[in-house]
């Protein structure tokens, strides 16, 4: 028998329900793990309602250090709140991304365990935040 190695794979890491109050302070601790890995810029994209108004559902780069103030800015303007719509930050070289969904949980996609996704899973095992995981070969 022959066994195909080469197989690909995504996985999922899950928090449940962040409190609304905790949902900016984790934003700025993925930022900040972002940047300590040299992280300069990310592709956003606005998702469900904000996305029909901001963004158009059109993926753009920002640097790192700008996104807080790109989801501020889409809030500010009424076209959608994080934690009640999508939010996702892509980092390709890394194959990860950190969607901030509508349900108000953190969702991490990659294909590997990076460094990055390593430091975002121990933030939240300190934190004592619940999560899940799901591996898929596709």
């Amino acid at each position: 028998m022959v066994y195909d190695l080469d197989l690909d794979f995504k996985t999922t890491v899950s928090t449940k329900k962040i409190n609304d109050d905790l949902l900016y302070p984790e934003l700025l601790d993925v930022l900040s793990i972002l940047s300590a890995h040299d992280i300069l810029t990310a592709e956003i994209l606005f998702g469900n309602a904000w996305g029909i108004e901001f963004g158009d559902f059109t993926p753009y780069t920002v640097k790192v250090s700008q996104i807080t103030h790109e989801v501020l800015k889409a809030e500010f303007r009424g076209f959608g709140s994080l934690g009640n719509d999508d939010f996702l930050i892509q980092i390709k070289e890394w194959e990860v991304d950190i969607l901030f969904s509508r349900e108000a949980n953190i969702v991490l996609c990659f294909n590997y365990r990076s460094p990055i996704v390593n430091d975002i899973i121990l933030d939240w095992k300190i934190k004592k935040i619940p999560y899940s995981v799901c591996t898929k070969f596709i």
